[in-house]
């Protein structure tokens, strides 16, 4: 009908819902919402998103099911005496050996038990890489797929992830902004003309926070092996903040990025990027 939609946050509405909530009232305050001049609204997921969105959820709840499968399999062991280490690739390759072991004192309930357990927790493994790999093929058909994984601590679930969330960025007017939408920015107070800064503010998209936490973890790690710009950045950070600190410094700093290389349709370039470091 000529109409330009536009999807509100159900958390932006409801603070303008009055008294009772019924469809009146939420008609109401989603006209009331719309009118506000700093509305922030939600951009359309295309049909290649939402795939990809999909593909992610069912890996994390995966994921979640097999460190409880894992945990489960430790503790029941335990029970008998067999401690196995936190590794799921190590516990898959131990456990088969001491099911054959005669003498670790696990009776024949246990052992039929615990294969039963092993056989769920590769089948889970196998599912999850097999997602894995679909996410990278459907990845592939986006054009800033390639630049996005240029970006260090970006791999292939992180780029996915976040062409499946944000898209081309367009919704977003800077870096920054994005980043606080995925919750990376210090909590703010300012009273009397003053201002302090705190911790993280949590809010946003807690699985693209989580990703970008991890990556800009394994990118801390191995500082001491970079010896370009960013690595001299790092080592500094990480002398006069502390490594948690510049951990979710590096992530806010890698999600400004990656909305300056989807935005900008352009490759990661580390002298733009930390020019004068």
């Amino acid at each position: 009908m000529g109409f330009d939609v536009k999807l509100i946050p159900p958390q932006h509405v409801k603070p303008f819902v009055k008294v009772q909530k019924n469809d009146a009232n939420d008609a109401i305050a989603i006209c009331e919402a719309a009118l506000r001049p700093n509305i922030h609204f939600v951009q359309v997921k295309t049909v290649n998103q939402q795939d990809l969105c999909a593909l992610h959820t069912v890996r994390q709840g995966l994921i979640q099911k097999r460190t409880a499968q894992g945990n489960q399999i430790r503790a029941l062991a335990l029970e008998y005496g067999i401690s196995f280490p936190q590794s799921i690739r190590q516990l898959t390759s131990q456990l088969p050996l001491e099911l054959e072991n005669a003498e670790n004192g696990l009776t024949v309930v246990s052992r039929r038990l615990l294969s039963r357990m092993l056989e769920t927790l590769i089948r889970m493994i196998d599912e999850v890489d097999q997602l894995e790999e679909e996410i990278k093929n459907l990845g592939e058909t986006h054009d800033n797929w390639n630049a996005l994984q240029s970006v260090p601590g970006i791999g292939p679930i992180v780029a996915s992830a976040l062409l499946g969330q944000v898209g081309n960025g367009c919704q977003f007017k800077n870096g920054r902004q994005m980043a606080a939408w995925i919750g990376l920015v210090p909590k703010q107070k300012s009273s009397g003309g003053r201002t302090k800064l705190g911790g993280i503010t949590k809010n946003g998209n807690r699985y693209l926070r989580y990703l970008f936490i991890h990556g800009a973890r394994a990118v801390l790690i191995r500082r001491d092996r970079r010896t370009d710009s960013l690595g001299n950045w790092l080592k500094a950070l990480v002398v006069r903040r502390g490594l948690h600190k510049a951990i979710v410094a590096y992530a806010n700093k890698c999600a400004r990025i990656a909305w300056a290389v989807l935005s900008g349709n352009r490759e990661f370039k580390m002298e733009l990027a930390f020019q004068g470091i």
